[in-house]
């Protein structure tokens, strides 16, 4: 279990969490417009945590981003 956890986190701190999270973000502005900003925030924090915020820490890191 241990390693298909590992095959799907640093997938998602690709090329492919960056693109999911963008789509999370298009959600977001979505929801917002709609007017339901507790769907907006739930999308964006999913946003943040599937792939910016690990590009963010391998960028620290390793200084690739």
């Amino acid at each position: 279990m241990t390693s298909i956890w590992n095959e799907i986190s640093q997938g998602l701190q690709g090329f492919w969490g960056k693109i999911i999270a963008v789509l999370f973000i298009g959600f977001t502005l979505v929801a917002a417009k709609g007017g339901n900003m507790l769907m907006a925030f739930a999308m964006f924090i999913i946003a943040m945590v599937i792939g910016i915020v690990p590009g963010i820490v391998d960028a620290r890191y390793t200084l690739l981003f």
